[in-house]
């Protein structure tokens, strides 16, 4: 179920996105790229940061908390717009709050209309 994300943790995700270096505060895997590539038809791998900040900027801003990720840190699951087109974004904080990893970026999967 969407619920409001908390600020405690959009904070520090709007923060890396918008100042660290991807590959180093900004881990991506390949996957991850090959989706972002297909779905965006070819925008660039940093091209996928505005939107982030976008969506995660607008106040009460809704995600889902992901419980079950390997990864060390808070998880949430969000709607993105790019290029007037809808796109499922998932990232994990990490939690030393300086580094992320963008684990989603792709277009929603047939019949996916929640998150």
């Amino acid at each position: 179920m969407e619920a409001p994300i908390p600020e405690t943790w959009i904070k520090p995700v709007v923060r890396i996105l918008q100042n660290g270096t991807i590959a180093r505060e900004i881990l991506v895997p390949e996957r991850v790229r090959r989706d972002w590539d297909a779905g965006s038809l070819g925008a660039f791998l940093w091209d996928v940061r505005e939107p982030l900040i976008k969506a995660l900027s607008i106040s009460g801003v809704t995600g889902k908390l992901i419980m079950d990720q390997p990864e060390p840190g808070e998880t949430y699951a969000f709607w993105f717009l790019y290029d007037s087109r809808k796109f499922y974004g998932k990232i994990c904080l990490y939690n030393d709050k300086i580094k992320l990893k963008l684990l989603s970026a792709h277009r929603p999967d047939k019949g996916e209309d929640h998150l």
